[in-house]
């Protein structure tokens, strides 16, 4: 939906009565301001546009701006609102979209299932889905995946917002690597992509990843909302296989404490480091734990929670990405 801010400069303090005939054809929509001599009682006029609908913002010194409770749709003749004010000095503009259809009243611009008409008499920001709040992100799929050159993962990737919000929107970026992403999985891919979350369980905010044609490379992805100047963000990986190396071989691991495993295990390349991996939800995303050099075929983990199930996975060669 297209908008349009338009700006009309009042000081309240020094208004007098004016108002003229208003048409379609005057400019800056015949915005205009009157009031009655020796009172704070003011009107403001507008010619109200079919298939428009109209907003009102006030402030105080052109910088910042607040919505006052108003919202009306245009029918090709004039609009008008009244308020009362002390102000000695204040700025009014109207915010112009285009109708989206049925009740301008019950459209809901942000997504956040609250209309626009709601967060107007609640207060709240009706641009801003999170209204000032940061959310948390949880990778619950698709993080940490290893593939073929070209390959579109079979896992997509997963992120829950707050435990679970609907329709949330959320950022995903490829910070260096040469994957795409895509909301389908087919076509339209893309190193950015603006998601909302699903409205159905799991209600995650989802995207397939492919991977780029170059065997090795590891590409940082990476799952973010910003609000009010703050960003939240989450970061995962993916991989592309080369085929040519054997993952070790004969995985050992052995609790030392409650905190901490040793894993050991055969080499088939000595002469490349050995990646370590773990997963905390039975294989849904990995992390890379460590990169242990070439030739070591032992490393412990510690810091584990306890009575947490940890699923460890190695890989010969590589980096952190």
């Amino acid at each position: 939906m297209k908008s349009l801010p338009l700006t009309v400069l009042v000081s309240l303090g020094l208004a007098t009565n004016f108002l003229f005939s208003q048409t379609p054809t005057n400019p800056n929509e015949s915005f205009t301001i009157s009031n009655e001599a020796s009172t704070e009682a003011f009107s403001i006029s507008w010619w109200g546009r079919s298939e428009k609908i109209y907003y009102l913002q006030t402030s105080e010194n052109l910088i910042d701006w607040a919505y006052l409770p108003f919202l009306e749709e245009g029918a090709d003749e004039t609009l008008t609102w009244g308020l009362g004010t002390n102000a000695e000095r204040q700025f009014f503009r109207l915010i112009i979209r285009d109708h989206p259809g049925g009740d301008p009243k019950l459209f809901d611009g942000d997504g956040d299932s609250y209309s626009d008409w709601e967060e107007l008499l609640a207060g709240t920001d009706l641009r801003d889905y999170y209204n000032g709040i940061l959310p948390t992100l949880e990778i619950i799929a698709g993080g940490g995946q290893w593939g073929n050159v070209g390959e579109v993962l079979p896992i997509p990737l997963s992120v829950q917002v707050s435990f679970g919000l609907q329709n949330a929107p959320v950022q995903f970026t490829v910070q260096g690597g040469g994957a795409l992403l895509s909301a389908n999985g087919t076509s339209d891919w893309s190193s950015t992509l603006n998601i909302r979350s699903a409205i159905e369980w799991p209600t995650a905010a989802i995207v397939y990843v492919k991977l780029p044609q170059q065997v090795g490379a590891i590409s940082s992805l990476q799952a973010s909302v910003t609000v009010a100047g703050q960003t939240v963000q989450i970061a995962t990986w993916a991989g592309v296989y080369d085929q040519q190396l054997v993952p070790p071989t004969n995985l050992v691991a052995k609790p030392m404490a409650a905190d901490r495993i040793d894993l050991t295990w055969t080499l088939t390349h000595p002469e490349l480091p050995t990646t370590v991996e773990s997963s905390l939800d039975h294989g849904a995303t990995w992390e890379m734990l460590e990169v242990v050099p070439a030739g070591v075929s032992a490393h412990s983990v510690t810091g584990l929670e306890e009575h947490r199930l940890v699923k460890f996975r190695l890989r010969s060669g590589g980096t952190l990405p």
